[in-house]
């Protein structure tokens, strides 16, 4: 057959041999596939030598073959291998250095990768041929040739975490691997670590010196894991807690040994010492007091103010704890008086007043969701929920406390906002005296002698018999066993400016009240005290000092002057006497009828910036049977009332940002004169007044009020 039939495909193979069967060439080597009997192809290697006659005429040729299948095969995985080999190398992050070592066991520097160029930041191609102690000179003396020369010749894996190089062209420090490729060669596979040492020795000295500031920290520094136990406490703990460091890490926090009181003495549950705080609210938690017990029995008083030790997930591993002894601080409050200097000069006051006016602002506006929401609830019944029902009437209990006390001090600062009326100061006096006598210890005699046809002054009927009240409880107090108690009034004119018990009471006609009791008195030291804010001789009193200050507020406010006489032993004598003015103030002293005399219906707009407020008054008032169109201030409600003019009402606060709520009643009246309004406040009476630009007579309710309160206050206005 043709020898093309052979070549499986490969007719350039066919014409490379060709010229020899022409007689054109001598000897041809080629390589072809070519398709055994089997069917199998094969790579054969030809040589091929043409024949000739003795006339040297071409007659054939002679070919020779030999199988190079296997051999070729084998041939091109080690080309792969090598090629993945080098693509490794050459992808490596890490720098290669390649060295052949010398029968003289001396590496020579042969190959590299970008990456070795890239990390040694220079040019690595002059460097191939030499010496690694030449290539790399900072390398002479050190015993790293000798370890190249060792992998190579042993196959040992050599690895320093740190190999420190400097030179002409590098500073740096690296992590070094050099293994053998095979005998005589090696490499060495390193990265740069400086900026990493530079990092760890930052962080070193970082933790060194916090170290040294806690251990050299005058505050006591204690920290805890997440069950408690102490972990470090440093050398200010052990003057602080009088234990050694070692005894202090040996405890928990609530260890029995610490015998953890309150400032009083008293135990503290252990959900509301300093670490379960922090551990509840995963937060600071700042100057929490308390007591401990020494080894030695003295009571140390503390203030500890703690900290999470949060992982960069938000986990709590812990606690750190700032720890301040404050022992002596409590002793020195205890032994001194809390006030020194008599704050009756009128200056004085009047910066208590501008503080308790606006302290009890912002805390009106925080305490009226409060007991509006809790007041709601308890509205209706909440079948099968008494434990919930009993812990709103504990929110709402105090809710009304707060209330009382940002009452008291108000009145105090002579800002309570006063309903001021033509009243009977006799008639109060005889309606009270049914619910002071129950109010009363069964071994304390009580009586009143109201005089007859006493004048009627202008004044806030509560307000009067706020007075009176806490002039009874006070002389109660005064009294330790039995004892006596008069309430007596009177009708008196001065002609002149008249002292009594070192109080100036201006010329003028009066009416006087007095509370008499027969119990310790008071000497002169806590004569001169008696009405400042926060001073108390009782000895466990539920409010600290603020009782006979807010009578004082009152009575001022009023336009009138309290007097006290008494001495140690001699019992107490306290007298309100109350201007009689010829003007004619609101309506005579008369109840509000309870009953409706408007239905309790329609449309209400409220207009409240504070949208928990509003939030609040809106379902309060839809509760009392209203539809309540809300709005958060004047232009939004002037908006409101052009889309809803079938208004039975408005309920706007008085100072709001944009437009105040007489601004806007004002322009409501213009377009609607009937539409009666009532006023919400958490001011003081002179900030409404001076702010609120709203007549003295108008409706106002103050912030913060309970459902019955404010929907007897709409009756009230929609009745007349």
């Amino acid at each position: 057959k043709e020898a093309a039939h052979y070549f499986v495909g490969e007719q350039e193979t066919y014409r490379t041999v060709e010229p020899v069967f022409a007689g054109r060439e001598e000897i041809v080597y080629v390589e072809s596939w070519q398709r055994r009997r089997d069917g199998e192809t094969r790579l054969l290697a030809w040589w091929c030598k043409v024949l000739k006659d003795r006339k040297g005429t071409a007659i054939g040729a002679l070919s020779s073959a030999r199988d190079i299948t296997d051999g070729r095969r084998t041939e091109e995985r080690i080309r792969e291998s090598e090629e993945h080999f080098r693509s490794v190398i050459e992808a490596s992050p890490m720098g290669i250095h390649i060295y052949q070592v010398t029968p003289k066991k001396e590496p020579v520097f042969i190959g590299y990768n970008p990456a070795a160029e890239r990390i040694l930041g220079f040019d690595h191609a002059p460097l191939l041929g030499k010496p690694l102690t030449e290539a790399f000179p900072g390398l002479k003396g050190t015993n790293l040739p000798d370890q190249y020369a060792r992998v190579a010749l042993t196959g040992e894996l050599w690895h320093d975490q740190q190999v420190n190089y400097q030179d002409e062209r590098i500073i740096g420090a690296y992590d070094v691997y050099a293994f053998r490729i095979k005998p005589g060669l090696m490499a060495a596979l390193f990265t740069d670590i400086t900026e990493r040492l530079r990092m760890e020795t930052k962080i070193r000295e970082q933790r060194e010196f916090i170290t040294r500031i806690m251990e050299t920290s005058p505050v006591c520094i204690v920290t805890t894991n997440r069950q408690g136990k102490i972990t470090f406490a440093n050398s200010a703990a052990e003057r602080v807690l009088g234990l050694s460091k070692e005894n202090i890490t040996d405890r928990v926090y609530n260890d029995p040994r610490w015998r953890i009181t309150d400032m009083d003495g008293q135990p503290i549950p252990d959900e509301e010492l300093p670490f379960q705080r922090v551990m509840r609210a995963k937060k600071t938690v700042a100057a929490i007091r308390h007591a401990i017990e020494w080894p030695d029995g003295r009571t140390v008083y503390l203030s500890v103010t703690g900290s999470p030790l949060s992982s960069p997930g938000g986990e709590v591993g812990g606690v750190v704890f700032a720890i301040d002894d404050i022992t002596e601080e409590i002793l020195s409050e205890r032994e001194r008086q809390k006030l020194e200097e008599q704050l009756l000069e009128s200056h004085k006051l009047e910066s208590i007043g501008r503080l308790a006016g606006g302290l009890a602002h912002d805390l009106n506006n925080l305490l009226t969701p409060i007991i509006g929401y809790a007041d709601f609830c308890l509205a209706d019944e909440l079948p099968g929920e008494r434990e919930l029902k009993e812990i709103f009437k504990k929110i709402l209990q105090s809710g009304e406390d707060a209330r009382l006390l940002a009452s008291q001090m108000l009145a105090f600062g002579r800002r309570q906002p006063l309903e001021i009326r033509r009243v009977d100061v006799g008639a109060i006096i005889n309606e009270l005296k049914e619910i002071l006598t129950r109010s009363l210890r069964e071994s304390i005699l009580f009586r009143i002698d109201p005089a007859a046809g006493l004048p009627p002054v202008s004044a806030d009927r509560s307000q009067i018999e706020q007075i009176l009240i806490h002039l009874v409880a006070n002389a109660q107090d005064a009294i330790s066993g039995s004892g006596e108690i008069r309430i007596a009034s009177r009708h008196c004119t001065l002609d002149a400016d008249q002292t009594v018990a070192d109080t100036v009471i201006p010329s003028g006609e009066y009416v006087v009240f007095s509370v008499t009791d027969n119990g310790e008195g008071m000497d002169g030291e806590t004569l001169r005290h008696v009405f400042e804010p926060f001073y108390s001789t009782k000895k466990t009193p539920r409010r600290v000092g603020m009782g006979l200050p807010m009578v004082y507020g009152l009575v001022k406010q009023h336009g009138g002057s309290i007097t006290v006489e008494s001495g140690s032993g001699k019992g107490t004598v306290v007298s309100v006497y109350l201007p009689v003015t010829a003007e004619q103030a609101a309506d005579a002293d008369r109840a509000v009828d309870p009953t409706p005399r408007a239905t309790l219906a329609g449309k209400v707009l409220l207009v409240e910036d504070n949208e928990e407020v509003r939030n609040l008054t809106r379902r309060l008032l839809e509760s009392i049977g209203f539809q309540v169109v809300a709005a958060e201030n004047g232009r939004t409600a002037l908006t409101a009332f052009v889309r809803h003019a079938d208004l039975v009402m408005v309920v706007s606060d008085v100072i709001m940002p944009d437009m105040n709520g007489a601004a806007l009643y004002a322009r409501l009246k213009e377009k609607k004169p009937d539409l009666p309004i009532l006023y919400m406040s958490g001011y003081t009476s002179d900030i409404i007044s001076t702010h609120g630009s709203v007549n003295p007579n108008a409706p106002l309710i103050m912030k913060p009020f309970t459902l019955t309160q404010l929907k007897n206050k709409i009756t009230e206005v929609l009745g007349t």
